[in-house]
C-alpha cells in the first residue's frame, strides 16, 4: 500500500468520483458524473481559503481509500486562525477493515500541522463520531440543533451576531462567501442583507424547506437569485443564552441522523473552542 497527498488534477478528481460511486451510491453529487467532477473541482481546487489537504491510499492502480479536508478561516474571540474542515472519507469495498481511514487521517493531520493549520473541525454522524473521538483524539463539542420556522432570528440575537467581538465562528468575506454560494451542486442565495448581516438560503431535499442562516458579513451584497417561499431549516448552534425565537425543534420523526460537531486542536491545547460563544450553521459544513 502506498500513500500520497490528495491532488486536484483532472485524472485524480475522476478517480475520487469513481470511488465515491462505489461507496455512496445515493450521493449523486459525488458519484461518477461530469456534475460530480465539477463539484469536486469547486470543493477541492477553487476554495479561495486554500486547496484540499488530505491523503490517498493506493494498491497498485486501485484507489483503496481517500480522506480530505478543506481550509477554513475562523475567528476565536476576535483573533483569526486557519483550520481545516473534515469532509470526505471513503474506502474501497475490497480494502475495508484494514485501518486505512485512521492512517490517512493521521497523515493528513501531521501534514496540516506542518503547514501551520491550527485546528480541525468536523461534523460527524452517529456512526462515525466514536471513531473520531477514540482513535483520532477529537473532542465532542455539541450535537447540532435542527429547527424550523419562518422569518428572521430575534432582534437581540441578530444584534449579538453582528456586534459581539467574542464570537467563535467562520470568517466569511465577499470572496469566500461568493465561492460558498456558487456550489455547483446546490447554489445558495442571499435573500436579505444590511451592512453587517446577510440572510442566506439554499435548497434542501424536502419541498418547501430551505436551509437558512444569518451571518456577520462585511462587503457588498452579492447578486444571487432570490429563493421562493418556504419554511426555513436552521442546522447548527447559537451562543449560550441567545434565543432561536420562533424557530422550533424539528419533531423527532422528521429529524435527520443526529449530527455532532467535533474538534481537534493541532498546535497544542491553547486554542480551545468556546462552546458558550460558538456560532455554527449550515454554511460551515457540507450539508447543502
Amino acid at each position: 500500500m502506498e500513500f500520497y497527498p490528495v491532488n486536484t488534477t483532472l485524472n485524480l478528481i475522476s478517480e475520487y468520483s469513481k470511488l465515491f460511486s462505489l461507496c455512496f451510491s445515493n450521493a449523486r453529487h459525488l458519484t461518477d458524473t461530469n456534475e460530480a467532477r465539477k463539484y469536486l473541482q469547486w470543493l477541492y481546487r477553487d476554495n479561495p481559503e486554500g486547496k484540499v489537504v488530505g491523503y490517498d491510499a493506493w494498491e497498485g492502480d486501485t484507489l483503496a481509500a481517500h480522506y480530505s479536508t478543506i481550509p477554513v478561516n475562523w475567528s476565536f474571540s476576535g483573533n483569526c486562525y486557519k483550520g481545516l474542515l473534515s469532509l470526505n472519507t471513503a474506502t474501497h469495498p475490497e480494502f475495508r477493515g484494514k485501518g486505512l481511514f485512521t492512517q490517512l487521517a493521521e497523515k493528513t493531520y501531521q501534514a496540516a500541522q506542518s503547514q501551520g493549520y491550527d485546528f480541525i473541525i468536523g461534523v460527524a454522524n452517529h456512526n462515525s463520531t466514536p471513531g473520531f473521538l477514540r482513535k483520532l483524539g477529537f473532542s465532542l463539542v455539541t450535537p447540532l440543533q435542527a429547527r424550523i420556522g419562518l422569518g428572521a432570528l430575534p432582534t437581540r440575537t441578530r444584534e449579538y451576531l453582528q456586534t459581539s467581538p467574542s464570537l467563535t465562528r467562520h470568517n466569511w468575506n465577499e470572496t469566500s462567501l461568493s465561492w460558498r454560494l456558487s456550489n455547483p451542486n446546490n447554489p445558495g442565495c442571499i435573500t436579505g442583507s444590511n451592512s453587517q448581516l446577510a440572510q442566506i438560503e439554499a435548497r434542501t431535499n424536502k419541498p418547501f424547506f430551505n436551509a437558512y442562516a444569518e451571518i456577520p458579513h462585511q462587503g457588498n451584497t452579492i447578486d444571487f437569485p432570490k429563493s421562493g417561499f418556504g419554511f426555513r431549516l436552521m442546522l447548527g448552534t447559537l451562543p449560550e443564552n441567545l434565543s432561536w425565537g420562533g424557530y422550533l425543534p424539528v419533531p423527532d420523526k422528521l429529524k435527520p441522523s443526529p449530527l455532532n460537531l467535533i474538534y481537534l486542536p493541532l498546535q497544542g491545547d491553547n486554542l480551545q473552542l468556546d462552546n458558550q460563544q460558538l456560532y455554527f450553521n449550515f454554511l460551515d459544513f457540507d450539508a447543502y
